[in-house]
C-alpha cells in the first residue's frame, strides 16, 4: 500500500484522486496542533491537540476524485507527523 508521511508544513496539503484507508498520527510524540481530514473544503474528521502516535482515523478505499471532492489534510503545526495510506 503507498504511504505518505505529511511534516514540517502546515495548512491543507492536497492529494491527486485517490482511495484513502487510514490517517494515523506518526512520530514519536503527541500532536502539538489539530489535523484535519477533508473532502474539498468540507471536514470529515479531525486528529485532536493531544493525540498519541498511532491513533488513527480508519476508511475503507474512501474514494476522493474529481466529482467526490479530493483529499487534502491540513496539520496545524509543522511540528507534527501524519501518516496517510492508501488503498
Amino acid at each position: 500500500m503507498p504511504i505518505k508521511v505529511i511534516t514540517g508544513v502546515t495548512g491543507d496539503q492536497a492529494f491527486p484522486p485517490c482511495f484513502l484507508r487510514q490517517v494515523r498520527v506518526g512520530g514519536a510524540a503527541n500532536l502539538a496542533g489539530t489535523v484535519q481530514i477533508k473532502r474539498g473544503s468540507t471536514v470529515l474528521e479531525t486528529l485532536p491537540i493531544g493525540a498519541t502516535p498511532g491513533t488513527k482515523r480508519e476508511y475503507v478505499d474512501t474514494k476522493f476524485d474529481g466529482n467526490t471532492g479530493l483529499l487534502n489534510i491540513n496539520p496545524s503545526n509543522a511540528g507534527d507527523t501524519v501518516v496517510a495510506i492508501f488503498g
